[in-house]
């Protein structure tokens, strides 16, 4: 063994770290690969400059390179298990919330993968230190390789430059386990310097499609209650899906006030879509809510801050912990007055019923109902529900009808069937009180959903598109006290419409500068909408849905992982989207067919989305 030069070691200990990085084994993924060989040629030539200089530098050099390595590793293989996504320096924001997980040791799937690894390295690495000569034979024999180390770094770095632009074009730099080396993954930014020229006006382009047909309301002092159910498609909607009733109180409430029959979500997650639904902007893709960089927060100007001007007092109700999303710092910044939460300890003290994640939404709503009832001035209040949560197999307390069910139902839908038959039943009894209150009369009750949820009955044979519809789709109605015949919106819409249509039906004519969304009782020619899946982006004008085609997602949530397209040889956006015509209402039976797409409306869409993140956090201005 002494006769192997320290610079053969050193190749075998960062052979074992590209062989062992990717959980133990070795990323057969040519992105991954070209990635661990970008950290193998890195690594190899400090190493191997530090040994020209003196042993002092090889020692220093090698063993700091053998803890980093090691230390992404194992906490990659930690943090995997957890978070389904890599360790990297962004997701060290999200760290007070994955402090309990990290605590619990024992719950480590790779322990023995640890020490192996320890183990192999360390062995290696004692023998880099043990065989270090600088004799003039092994001295050209270091600067050969070195060259040939470097070379090979620069070559793969620069595809995988240019690999990383294209995904960071396309917004979808989740760094998945088929991505990209883990330890190459920490140092990686998923922040994009330039713009495609080609995109750059989207913004304006879409804010102009907005431009509409409406008489001007007048100014009033409503109340003001936002109803954001938790996971309710539209598709379990008997008003929306045109099919079986499970739904009678929805049902009702939609038919006889205001109903939005084309109405999206703009994301898949509860509190990205809480900050469209009050904000009128898109949150993060693929990276972590804008609630988890509160401290960061320049630019937020959402309805809250906007009413409180007109002497509105706001509340928010959650029936769960404030810290959770970091709302207790979030929904200040937003905007709100007062902050109604329930942990544990305020649920059992009060004794207030829990269903699921929290409090019961019957609970929730008389809660609400009671506080808001006191008021004595104009308020803006919202409440997001929580009975209907995943995984939906809770204790509902209630006896259930035929909901149309196959008795050979899977369990997850049936079980988000009766989660949604519940919200119904819960939002029936609150509708009931609210009529009976002193509200009724100078109220707006604004009724939304957050996401949807990937979940299909067994018989389905839905297509890809169909399913996108399904999960996207969410009810928007509207009761507003001076409308006196049933009123519907066909046209396309989405959550980031909801603020100026709040402020239009109260008669203020503010916001124009704040919001991209449009007043959905303006009638406009090329109504739109834009929806993001954590990895994948939809985008609809009028009856063209174009989508990006991002890789493989997964969960009830849908996160999806980059996927290869030989990066080097993908030139521009265009190159991985799909672009349909719908004819109907796909939630009725509507029709779609393939077609072109002349505008690049998929990568103005991601402008878009990148343009307003930035505007919240001041960058470029």
């Amino acid at each position: 063994m002494q006769r192997i030069p320290a610079i053969g070691w050193l190749i075998m200990m960062e052979a074992t770290f590209l062989v062992m990085a990717y959980f133990g084994n070795l990323n057969p993924h040519p992105s991954g690969l070209l990635s661990s060989f970008f950290v193998l040629c890195m690594s190899l030539f400090i190493g191997t400059f530090a040994g020209l200089i003196s042993k002092l530098s090889l020692v220093a050099t090698v063993i700091l390179l053998w803890l980093v390595q090691y230390i992404l590793t194992v906490s990659n293989w930690w943090y995997f298990q957890y978070f389904q996504t890599y360790f990297n320096y962004d997701a060290l924001k999200l760290g007070t919330d994955a402090l309990e997980s990290y605590r619990a040791i024992s719950e480590f799937d790779n322990k023995s993968s640890a020490l192996t690894l320890a183990l192999i390295s360390g062995f290696f690495l004692f023998f880099i230190i043990r065989s270090y000569s600088l004799e003039a034979a092994r001295r050209r024999v270091s600067i050969f390789f070195g060259a040939v180390f470097l070379v090979g770094a620069i070559v793969s770095g620069l595809i995988l430059s240019v690999s990383f632009d294209r995904y960071r074009e396309l917004n979808i730099f989740s760094l998945a386990p088929s991505y990209v080396s883990p330890i190459h993954a920490f140092f990686v930014s998923p922040d994009l310097s330039n713009e495609s020229p080609d995109v750059a006006d989207g913004y304006e382009q879409f804010k102009n499609l907005n431009i509409g047909y409406g008489k001007k309301l007048d100014k009033n002092n409503y109340n003001v209650i936002v109803i954001v159910l938790e996971s309710m498609r539209a598709s379990l909607i008997g008003y929306y899906n045109g099919g079986l009733t499970r739904t009678p109180n929805f049902d009702n409430f939609a038919r006889e006030n205001l109903a939005a029959t084309q109405f999206y979500a703009n994301s898949n997650y509860t509190v990205k879509g809480e900050t469209a639904i009050l904000c009128g902007i898109f949150d993060h893709n693929s990276k972590p809510p804008i609630s988890k960089y509160s401290d960061k927060i320049k630019n937020l100007n959402c309805l809250p801050h906007i009413l409180e001007s007109e002497g509105y007092r706001s509340i928010y109700f959650h029936g769960n912990k404030a810290e959770f999303y970091s709302r207790d710092e979030y929904m200040k910044l937003v905007g709100f007055d007062e902050l109604q939460f329930f942990d544990q300890s305020r649920r059992d003290s009060e004794g207030i019923p829990e269903i699921g994640w929290g409090v019961a939404d019957e609970s929730m709503y008389d809660y609400m109902l009671s506080q808001l009832s006191e008021t004595d001035r104009p308020f803006f209040a919202s409440v997001t529900t929580l009975s209907s949560h995943y995984p939906f197999d809770w204790q509902w307390g209630l006896e259930f009808p035929d909901l149309g069910l196959d008795s050979k139902e899977n369990d997850m839908f049936a079980n988000y069937t009766k989660a949604a038959y519940y919200e119904d039943y819960a939002f029936g009894k609150f509708w009931e009180a609210f009529k009976r209150s002193s509200l009724y009369e100078n109220t707006i009750v604004v009724v939304t959903a957050d996401h949807g949820i990937w979940s299909f009955p067994n018989k389905s044979k839905l297509s890809l598109i169909e399913q996108n519809e399904q999960f996207f789709r969410v009810p928007l109605m509207i009761y507003h006290p001076d409308m006196a015949e049933p009123s519907v919106i066909a046209q396309v819409g989405s959550q980031i419409d909801i603020p100026p249509t709040i402020l239009r039906m109260l008669g203020l004519d503010v916001g124009d500068d704040y919001f991209i969304g449009k007043d959905m009782l303006s009638f406009v020619d090329e109504p739109w909408m834009i929806s993001m899946k954590s990895g994948e982006v939809m985008v609809r004008l009028k009856n063209i849905m174009c989508s990006t085609s991002s890789g493989e997602c997964g969960g009830v949530h849908q996160e999806c992982t980059a996927k290869n397209y030989g990066e080097i040889l993908l030139d521009k956006v265009s190159d991985v989207k799909r672009c349909v015509k719908i004819d109907g209402d796909l939630l009725k039976n509507g029709n779609y067919s393939t077609v072109d797409d002349s505008r690049g409306l998929v990568g103005k869409a991601l402008y878009i989305i990148r343009r307003q993140n930035r505007h919240v956090f001041g960058e470029g201005e």
